[in-house]
Formats: structure tokens, C-alpha cells, sequence
């Protein structure tokens, strides 16, 4: 699973106090198969309607972040069965699965730049050597 796969929505209001939270725990124990409109109800209830943007319109895997925990929710939607037959999805809850990593949106040379380039050249670690005959 890799970090841009996962999926982060705001929880709608006071989810964690419905009966879902039971789902999820069970989801966490072992996979449930749930049908495709289930799953739809599922990610309002916890999500909100955003969250039915997400949902695929064939095959396909969608990785939720659940909020406030470092689990992950995710969805394995199979192929849209026949008229009136259900669509299946495998829900799969795993915990301490998600690592948020915040990446710096400034290089950080340029924070050190000013000062770490003349002590690196004074130690004769790097940096650009002085030129011989400045102009």
C-alpha cells in the first residue's frame, strides 16, 4: 500500500458514537463481504456524501484513512455483477496501517544556506571554492 493510495476525508459529526464503530471492530477481526449500496451507506455514515465520489464504477480497490486513528478502511470492489444480482466488496479494517509523513514545502538549504555554505568552505568540507581573481 503506498501513501498516495490512501484516501483522506473529514469524519462526519459524531461518528465514532454509531453503531458503525461496532462494523468496524468487526471488520478488524476478520473481512466482511457486504453488498456495493451497504458499502455506499457505510462511507456516508462515516464520511459524509463526499466520500460517494470515491466508489468505483467497475473492479477496484479504494484505501480510506479512518479519522482520528491510524487505520485503515479498505473497500475490494469486484466486477459489477448481472441485473438484480448484489455487488459484493470485501471491507477490511487494519490497524496502526497508516503513517502520515508531512513533507517540507521549503528545501531546507535554503533555511541553512546563508550560514552553512562559508563554515563548510572555511573547514574545506564543500561548497564552492573562492575564485582566484574576482572581477
Amino acid at each position: 500500500m503506498t501513501l498516495s493510495n490512501v484516501i483522506c476525508l473529514m469524519p462526519a459529526s459524531n461518528w465514532l458514537r454509531r453503531p458503525q464503530s461496532h462494523l468496524l471492530e468487526a471488520m478488524a477481526r476478520k473481512p466482511l463481504e457486504i453488498t456495493r449500496s451497504e458499502a455506499r451507506g457505510f462511507l456516508r455514515m462515516i464520511f459524509g456524501p463526499p466520500a460517494l465520489c470515491y466508489e468505483p464504477q467497475g473492479r477496484g480497490q479504494r484505501v480510506f484513512r479512518l479519522p482520528n486513528t491510524d487505520d485503515a478502511l479498505v473497500l475490494d470492489y469486484t466486477e459489477r455483477a448481472a441485473r438484480f444480482k448484489p455487488n459484493w466488496v470485501t471491507a477490511r479494517v487494519y490497524c496502526g496501517a497508516v503513517c502520515v509523513v508531512f513533507q517540507p514545502r521549503e528545501r531546507l538549504d535554503r533555511f541553512a544556506g546563508g550560514w552553512l555554505q562559508p563554515v563548510l568552505r572555511l573547514l574545506g568540507i564543500g561548497g564552492r571554492p573562492a575564485l582566484p581573481h574576482p572581477a
